[in-house]
């Protein structure tokens, strides 16, 4: 089996970039498995001392079959630096494997996301490859390793660039006046995830920052589907932090970390969207959960 190119993206945060490494160096294919870091400039001065002591110590970094490092001269912020990160691996690997400077692998994390690209690879119904997992119960009946869902997660993920090339990061072309003038697609959008018209309408608009919302969109308009594993193989370390960038207040996506590695997977040859898993899906990803979220934010920063 073939392994594809890691690519991390980091800025200043050097402790959750030290959890992140360490966790992907107990992967197996490690040792077989090329990195790249992609480091984004200061932001502002404040910045600089934090996003200098990262850049050195990603060059002490080992344990990978070969270590490049790519430095941004300017900042290009969390979203650009990856929107741009992407557009340059797409002209030099055919698929990639991305994860951010906060997320904590599996040690399995490497054998199940380089099958599932393999597998995938000529699917073009499969647009990308999560190795996180929102559902904690799937139906015991379920034969699977893997279910489907029309959005993307970016908690450690991987995907081919013949299947991205043709994202439209900007909505250009008519794309973003037709999502912000269609109350029609705008529902539709929101069909796996009440968040999602609301997230994209504010990075149009330049209210935050979001660089997945944009692929979550081609995804929409493509109808194109994500493979997640029935159990989580990734952790979001950022939450809560007053340094995270989109991640804030109450975490209600913790799950279950795999407790025993799985050297072999089943994979559905197609497509298919299980009603139960599904449904569970779609909760996660509701109004109620997400006011309820809200409400625990509040209550977890009042306690401090």
């Amino acid at each position: 089996m073939s392994s594809a190119p890691i690519v991390i993206f980091c800025y200043k945060r050097i402790d959750t970039l030290q959890q992140c490494l360490d966790s992907l160096q107990k992967c197996k294919e490690s040792i077989f498995s090329d990195l790249i870091i992609i480091s984004d400039a200061p932001a502002k001065d404040t910045d600089k001392e934090k996003v200098d002591t990262v850049r050195r110590y990603i060059v002490t970094i080992s344990g990978f079959r070969s270590i490049e490092i790519i430095e941004r001269p300017e900042n290009l912020g969390v979203d650009f630096n990856i929107i741009q990160g992407l557009k340059e691996l797409s002209q030099r690997f055919e698929s990639f494997i991305i994860v951010e400077d906060d997320i904590l692998v599996a040690p399995d994390f490497l054998n199940y996301i380089n099958k599932a690209l393999a597998f995938y690879e000529s699917n073009p119904s499969v647009l990308t490859v999560s190795a996180f997992s929102y559902i904690k119960r799937i139906p015991k009946s379920y034969r699977f390793d893997v279910y489907f869902a029309a959005r993307t997660n970016p908690w450690g993920w991987a995907t081919w660039s013949a299947k991205i090339k043709d994202v439209n990061w900007h909505l250009d072309g008519g794309d973003k006046e037709e999502f912000l003038t269609s109350k029609k697609i705008q529902r539709k959008f929101n069909e796996w995830g009440s968040d999602r018209s609301m997230m994209l309408r504010n990075t149009l608009n330049n209210k935050i920052r979001a660089w997945d919302i944009r692929l979550d969109y081609f995804q929409f308009k493509t109808g194109s589907y994500t493979v997640y594993p029935i159990q989580t193989l990734t952790q979001n370390l950022g939450f809560g932090r007053e340094d995270a960038s989109n991640t804030f207040g109450h975490n209600r996506f913790v799950t279950e970390s795999q407790e025993s590695l799985k050297y072999s997977y089943t994979f559905p040859g197609y497509v298919i969207l299980n009603s139960s898993i599904t449904r569970k899906y779609k909760q996660k990803n509701s109004i109620s959960q997400r006011i309820l979220t809200r409400l625990l934010g509040i209550l977890r920063f009042n306690k401090k």
